[in-house]
């Protein structure tokens, strides 16, 4: 054997020896697909669907202590100290809880009956609790006075505050979107009558109606309005 093959030789020995198997597999069985499993800072993959379950598998992992974190969008993240074995598998059933939230209602006066997406839920002053995050629709009504409705969706655990005014007739809520607007030409934009800069801007308003006026540098104006659950951009032209 020259030196060249016996280089060659130790070369391929050295290699297999850094590359160790372990005869391990780490399954995570949990009540979503598509989520998110993580050992440390490593994305190992997302469950998928297997039969009546989801799960992720994966073999050959070092043995040790991990940290083992579950994500998924719109869901409380779950994470547990584990510990990988040498051999064998290690299974973890997993149930991740959705993340909820809070509506405040409340009424000029108080005693209006609300309706959330078409179900008697009480009257004011009342706190909805444990909400999934998703869209809903409030119809708050005032005997002899009438109906005053809203719709939002809830993106957040933080709660959100819904005020109903029978005695103005307007309903508000302390919802904020992000929105950019932009115009062509550029200009000045206002936003309920106050000056927001020039185009384009992303700002974050509340989720209600407003009202814009743009004033380009040539005098063009636009003057109209951006409606409750507004989308996230509008393009004008001047």
């Amino acid at each position: 054997m020259n030196f060249r093959q016996l280089f060659t030789s130790l070369a391929i020995l050295l290699t297999f020896s850094t590359l160790k198997a372990y005869n391990n597999t780490l399954e995570v069985v949990t009540n979503q697909s598509g989520v998110e499993v993580y050992l440390g800072k490593k994305l190992l993959g997302k469950t998928s669907h297997f039969g009546s379950t989801y799960i992720l598998s994966v073999d050959n992992i070092k043995p040790g202590d991990y940290t083992l974190k579950c994500f998924l969008e719109e869901h409380l993240t779950y994470k547990e100290k584990i510990k990988i074995p040498a051999t064998g598998t290690l299974t973890k059933r997993i149930t991740l809880k959705g993340k909820t939230s809070t509506i405040n209602v409340t009424s000029k006066p108080t005693g209006a009956t609300i309706r959330m997406d078409g179900r008697a839920v009480g009257q004011t002053n009342r706190e909805l609790t444990d909400l999934p995050l998703k869209d809903y629709s409030l119809v708050l009504s005032y005997p002899g006075v009438g109906d005053l409705k809203t719709s939002f969706r809830l993106t957040s655990e933080k709660p959100v505050n819904v005020v109903a005014d029978f005695l103005s007739n307007a309903i508000t809520t302390d919802i904020v979107h992000t929105v950019t607007i932009n115009a062509t030409p550029a200009g000045t934009l206002y936003i309920d009558g106050k000056n927001s800069g020039t185009t384009p801007q992303e700002l974050e308003l509340p989720n209600k109606k407003h009202q814009v006026e743009i004033v380009g540098s040539n005098g063009e104006t636009y003057s109209g309005s951006i409606p409750e659950n507004f989308s996230n951009r509008y393009d004008f032209l001047l």
